[in-house]
């Protein structure tokens, strides 16, 4: 781009070439240092002691507000009171109410009681038959150790009844 045209003259940039490109870094390295070195002018200064009176002003209207009793609406009746009473009226108010639940939990319907297994047939007793790699007798019931379908577990009526808040109408009966 900015290589000579010339016939017989060396590539490369030419004078003009480099005087633009020295003058463009004098002209970046002086911007840089003028926006690292400059100090700040008087009406920095009082620029920001401005801002310090304005929250200091404004600290102490929040405090004053914060502290006294005013009207809000004297239509409506509503005050303003002090935090500190403010604190304490409602921390008074929520010693007196009891605790309220967030939402209403709904109860899982009740599983319905499950039907005993019906009595072994009169006169039948269930046997153990040996297998072939014992020679154990037939056992009676009396002495098996595998429960009978009348020792399975059969609900009670206080487990049968409904939980907390359900109606006993809508529970099973067993």
């Amino acid at each position: 781009m900015f290589e000579s045209v010339l016939p017989g003259s060396k590539p490369g940039f030419s004078t003009s070439a480099k005087a633009f490109l020295a003058l463009v870094a004098v002209a970046c390295i002086a911007w840089i240092a003028f926006v690292l070195f400059r100090g700040t002018s008087q009406t920095d200064a009082e620029r920001v002691s401005k801002r310090f009176e304005n929250l200091a002003k404004l600290n102490e209207a929040n405090a004053k507000k914060m502290n006294s009793y005013a009207w809000v609406d004297k239509a409506k009746g509503t005050v303003q009171i002090p935090i500190d009473r403010a604190i304490d009226v409602t921390v008074s108010d929520l010693k007196d109410k009891a605790p309220a639940q967030a939402s209403p939990i709904a109860t899982p319907a009740p599983a319905p009681a499950a039907s005993p297994a019906p009595p072994p047939a009169t006169g039948a007793s269930p046997t153990v038959t040996p297998t072939a790699a014992t020679s154990a007798p037939t056992a009676s019931s009396e002495t098996s150790p595998i429960p009978t379908p009348a020792a399975a577990f059969t609900p009670s009526e206080s487990s049968a009844s409904p939980p907390p808040g359900v109606s006993p109408s809508a529970s099973p009966t067993p």
